[in-house]
């Protein structure tokens, strides 16, 4: 039984589900869903699947009684719905805690609450790089100071019970808090999400810190190329090698003395331009 609880794409589910029901139903197809649905064409279902149509949110009710959902199910695929369609990065983040709710309560994945938290919010990882050479044990407010831009004090104190929790901060035989070095596991299901909604508050402080953060304190620059499929996954190359290496500076930079964000992105700005004929 395809465990709905285990996705974050609905798109996914949807081919999973799908391929179950045929598997128990070989009439189970394209036209029965599109006749079921009330649809003019038989192809809308899989349009849908291949993200080229988005699924209408009135048509969710009779998908739910096609595959079997009960009323948690059905409303866990709406927020899903509603979480893969939406672009505004507030929205996402509430909808991502929406969901992460409903497998707690149900506890059907591995996914710990606190293990998602780590990646809700991007001064936690920032608040832990910062415990490596900040004398920190109970001033919280001081250390929502340390952080650029500042946040509030009891954002830093729950950080800290998060990080504790979790395993990756503990105190020092002095009663300071230090980072600590430990392997921790999100689940491979919710991984990209968690990490995408991470790099979505990064890139909104980078643009925040265009403004904010004096030039010689900052490096932020931009190219705009023209290249093809191929090198572009040499520069993807390229950007992991150096990755590496700026990971391997940090660990040895034994006068560290502030904590940055670095963000590297390279993405598509036009259409795939079509061969001529």
């Amino acid at each position: 039984m395809v465990n709905i609880y285990e996705y974050l794409d609905y798109r996914k589910y949807l081919v999973e589900a799908l391929r179950e029901r045929k598997e128990q139903n070989y009439h189970f197809s394209y036209r029965f869903i599109a006749r079921y649905l009330g649809l003019v064409s038989p192809s809308f279902f899989n349009w849908v699947i291949t993200g080229k149509r988005k699924l209408p949110e009135k048509l969710i009710p009779k998908i739910a009684i096609l595959f079997k959902l009960d009323d948690k199910e059905c409303a866990y695929l709406r927020r899903m719905i509603r979480y893969n369609h939406s672009t505004d990065p507030a929205e996402r983040e509430k909808l991502l805690e929406e969901l992460s709710t409903y497998v707690k309560k149900l506890n059907k994945h591995r996914l710990k609450p606190v293990q998602y938290r780590l990646f809700s919010k991007w001064y936690y990882l920032a608040i832990r790089e910062l415990l490596g050479g900040f004398n920190f044990r109970n001033d919280f407010r001081a250390l929502a100071a340390s952080l650029h831009p500042k946040i509030k004090t009891r954002e830093a104190r729950e950080a800290i019970e998060m990080l504790e929790t979790i395993g990756l901060i503990s105190r020092d035989g002095q009663g300071f808090y230090r980072p600590v070095e430990t392997l921790l596991t999100t689940g491979e299901v919710w991984e990209s999400e968690l990490i995408a909604n991470l790099q979505m508050q990064v890139i909104d402080l980078a643009k925040k810190a265009v403004v904010t953060v004096p030039k010689k304190d900052r490096d932020i620059s931009n190219i705009t190329l023209r290249i093809s499929g191929k090198t572009m996954k040499r520069i993807r190359s390229e950007i992991s090698a150096l990755r590496q290496k700026i990971i391997t500076l940090s660990e040895n930079d034994t006068e560290a003395d502030m904590v940055y964000q670095y963000n590297v992105q390279l993405f598509p700005v036009s259409q795939k331009r079509k061969p001529e004929l």
